[in-house]
Formats: C-alpha cells, structure tokens, sequence
C-alpha cells in the first residue's frame, strides 16, 4: 500500500468516527431535552395537587389558605422521569425540586405562589 492510501484510510476511519461521536452526541441532547419536558409536565401537575391542598379548609385535610404542611404525594414523588420534592418558602410560596432519575446532578427548580402560577424556572445541571 502506498502512503496516499493509507493517508485516505486513516482520513475516512477519522471521519466515521467523528460522524459517530456527533450523532451520539445529537442523541444525548434529544434525551435530555425529552426529560427535560416530561419534569416540566410532573412539576405542573405536583403545582396542581399543591394549589387543591393550599385552598381546601383544614377540616377537609387542607392548607386553610397555606402551603404549611404540604407534602408530595407517593403517586408524585418518584417515576422514571426523576424524583420530587416540595419545600415551604413560607405559607403563601411552596418551592419544587425535580431530579432527573438519569442523573441527579441535573434537574429543575420551581416556585409555586398562592394562586398556582408557576415562576422563577431555574435549571441545573445537563438541563442547563
């Protein structure tokens, strides 16, 4: 074999492999694009459960007009999209926190106030 077919070869194999760790790049960004949506869709309906708990009377197992007391329910808590949680900021804001089951590093944060607007989105991690 002459030098230019060698030089063409190791070209092309350089290329095939270039091409490759591109799509799988490619791959990876889709991925966690697509987990990224689903936890924005989990966060929204955990804001929902936590608006119900917020406006129903203490008598009916509820926040009384406060989100002290609220925790995620079981159904809410974990799935293959990531694992949730809810920390009280005070009565009138509840602060969520998703973690992507893939990789706990990276994840979502969300405030929900009082009327159950979702605001001040922060994400971390490979969501970034």
């Amino acid at each position: 074999m002459g030098q230019s077919q060698l030089l063409l070869i190791t070209a092309g194999v350089l290329i095939a492999i270039l091409a490759f760790a591109t799509a799988a790049g490619l791959l990876l960004s889709e991925d966690q694009e697509a987990a990224k949506k689903a936890m924005i869709n989990d966060m929204n309906s955990i804001a929902g459960n936590a608006r119900r708990y917020y406006v129903r009377p203490a008598s009916m197992v509820g926040g009384n007009n406060q989100f002290t007391g609220y925790v995620v329910p079981v159904r809410f808590r974990k799935n293959s999209n990531g694992v949730y949680s809810a920390t009280v900021i005070n009565p009138k804001v509840l602060q969520i926190t998703g973690k992507w089951s893939r990789d706990t590093t990276a994840g979502i944060i969300v405030r929900i106030d009082n009327l159950g607007k979702a605001s001040g989105w922060t994400f971390f991690g490979d969501f970034e």
